[in-house]
């Protein structure tokens, strides 16, 4: 049971880093809202954006 535990919270744990490798940075001011999930931002060389965010219930 231990081994099994440690098996799967190693799995869960490398699949979070993994996950979060591809997380990317954009900076700007929400512009708009799509749904609960999808925003605008304008960025700051005036470009819109359309942005889903992951891992949210909305």
């Amino acid at each position: 049971m231990t081994r099994q535990l440690f098996g799967l919270l190693t799995l869960f744990g490398l699949a979070v880093l993994i996950g979060s490798a591809w997380a990317d940075e954009l900076v700007g001011r929400v512009v708009g809202i799509a749904d609960g999930d999808t925003i605008t931002i304008l960025t700051p060389d005036y470009r819109k954006e359309r942005v889903r965010l992951s891992g949210i219930d909305a």
